[in-house]
């Protein structure tokens, strides 16, 4: 990485630009916390921002495009705050939310790349007037174990599932439009917990919910 913070580091980082990185862009681990605020990083081998950190990270104002890895990991025992950033085509997934690791994700824009969010499962991860669009794959990808929340966003153009449930996953959505995708809308697998709650799903290809879905005052 180009930055990095370690240690017990508290390190604030405004109005920088990272291009075309052989290795990735910024990097907290051990202890390290602080926040990023209007940072634009480009091109990266490997992880744009990469939270090896078991402490909190604040980015506010980030833009990502066309890096050649993951956009954000969050690893376990991380937290993060992801708010009014623009993500777009990072290659291997926009982000990454790992086993024990918590994400707040709040008004950005996530398009293209492979994934959305993907949350392992331990990891929790909240997505709040947030638009995903555009991905190869899922919209937003709730490994087994993983709990999400979702909350009026828009979901629209992915060539999977707008959002999809694994066994034993919980998964709350509300207020949320999904269209337009290739596969489902919204997928339970069997032995997901999912709950779509005054939202509308429609003119997904795969079907506009698919599986044990608790269905309450949604247009599907």
């Amino acid at each position: 990485a180009q930055l990095v913070a370690s240690g017990s580091s508290h390190v604030t980082v405004e109005g920088a630009k990272i291009v075309e990185g052989r290795g990735g862009g910024v990097m907290f681990q051990e202890t390290a916390h602080g926040s990023l605020e209007d940072v634009a990083i480009s091109g990266t081998a490997l992880a744009a921002i990469d939270l090896a950190t078991a402490a909190f990270v604040s980015i506010e104002e980030l833009t990502l495009d066309a890096n050649h890895s993951s956009g954000v990991i969050v690893r376990p025992n991380g937290r993060l705050l992801l708010a009014g950033s623009k993500l777009d085509r990072s290659k291997e997934g926009h982000v990454w939310i790992m086993s024990g690791a918590q994400a707040a994700i709040a008004n950005c824009h996530i398009g293209g790349g492979k994934l959305g969010v993907w949350v392992q499962g331990g990891g929790t991860a909240y997505v709040y007037r947030t638009v995903v669009e555009q991905q190869e794959a899922a919209a937003i990808d709730a490994q087994q174990g993983a709990r999400v929340v979702v909350s009026k966003c828009r979901i629209a153009g992915a060539g999977g599932d707008g959002v999809i449930a694994a066994p034993g996953s919980s998964v709350d959505i509300a207020f949320a439009e999904i269209g337009g995708v290739g596969g489902a809308g919204v997928r339970a697998v069997d032995g997901a917990s999912v709950r779509l709650a005054d939202s509308v799903v429609e003119g997904c290809r795969g079907g506009d919910v698919v599986g044990r879905v608790d269905v309450a005052g949604s247009k599907v």
